[in-house]
């Protein structure tokens, strides 16, 4: 039975991903709680037979669970959920390997057998939780690319009036970083678009305002929360291809923000309007009143180096970026772009 509830749960995250994201680390819990259960039943209970199929196929759905914790979940729960799921992994050892157990013959005759049987099948679940892991490393060095691009730009700028040939060799490697940077965002909005179309084909052109409403219909059918749009046609229909473009990349930056800081169900609003001087991009996001507990803390948050570089993209067009606390619980993102990158009216 803790077996055939542990597959299941995995079918379900599985199959409605990414929506079932959210309850992976509660469903994970309560699936290692029943399966810490029923081996102590086994354990405790009278000499039983082991082994079979149904241990093997629940310690392999629990490594892919604990993994998908340790990559998707936050806080303090996570850390919680993942140590239970590999206590729940190590105890499966002694059903599956059949070891005696009770107070009669053939009782168990050291205490290092099922320590030692537990350390080894531990193993699955620590290598689901180090795959997890990883993933979520790879992000943040990501991360880190963009930081570095910082730093060493502050370096020149030191140089340049003490080493000025050493300046040529760090504003290349900022390039280098850059243009990494650049291509590892664009690879991953084509993968959400072709996930989303159900194709691997590549795309030859960066997504721009026009592909907005398809963005929000993506992050409204995550299950994240409510979200709505407000975009004047004509208005995506004028904009310069690049200043498209850096509208685009503003609202997936923001909203990928508000995954990883925002309460859960947080209100999202996009909207992209004119403004007196020019077009002005504002994305919210506000906690429902029920959920703003876990929400970070008011002016704690931050928005990120993600949104710092895409603030030097919005100023290098001749715009202004902004982006902090909305109170009473929320976050606000605000690009301005100049009336030049607008198409003339005809």
């Amino acid at each position: 039975m803790p077996a055939a509830l542990t597959l299941g749960v995995l079918a379900v995250v599985g199959g409605g991903w990414p929506r079932t994201r959210r309850i992976v680390a509660p469903a994970t819990g309560a699936v290692s709680v029943v399966s810490l259960t029923g081996t102590m039943a086994w354990i405790t209970g009278p000499t039983a037979a082991g082994g079979g199929p149904w241990p093997l196929l629940h310690t392999v759905a629990l490594m892919f669970l604990v993994a998908f914790v340790c990559r998707w979940s936050r806080g303090w729960f996570a850390v919680v959920v993942a140590g239970s799921t590999v206590l729940a992994e190590a105890v499966l050892g002694i059903p599956i390997t059949a070891l005696p157990h009770g107070s009669g013959e053939g009782a168990m005759r050291s205490w290092w057998d099922p320590v030692a049987v537990c350390m080894f099948w531990s193993l699955a679940a620590l290598v689901g939780a180090g795959a997890g892991v990883y993933l979520r490393w790879l992000d943040a060095r990501r991360a880190h690319d963009v930081s570095a691009m910082v730093i060493q730009a502050q370096a020149a700028a030191v140089l340049l009036r003490s080493d000025p040939d050493a300046v040529e060799q760090v504003l290349s490697r900022i390039e280098a970083d850059g243009t990494r940077a650049l291509a590892s965002m664009d690879r991953t909005i084509r993968m959400l678009r072709d996930l989303d179309h159900g194709t691997t084909t590549s795309h030859t052109t960066l997504p721009g305002a026009a592909d907005l409403p398809e963005l929000v219909e993506r992050y409204a059918g995550s299950g994240e929360g409510p979200i709505e749009l407000h975009v004047e046609p004509e208005l995506v229909m004028a904009l310069h291809r690049e200043a498209g473009t850096t509208v685009y990349r503003v609202v997936v930056e923001a909203l990928t923000n508000v995954r990883r800081h925002a309460s859960v169900g947080a209100v999202v609003t996009v909207s992209l309007a004119r403004s007196a001087r020019g077009v002005v991009l504002t994305v919210t996001d506000q906690a429902q009143p029920d959920h703003r507990v876990q929400a970070e803390p008011l002016g704690q948050r931050r928005s990120g180096v993600g949104l710092a570089g895409l603030a030097e993209r919005v100023e290098a067009l001749g715009g202004t970026f902004t982006a902090g606390p909305l109170p009473p619980a929320g976050w606000r993102v605000r690009a301005t772009l100049p009336r030049d990158l607008l198409e003339p009216a005809r």
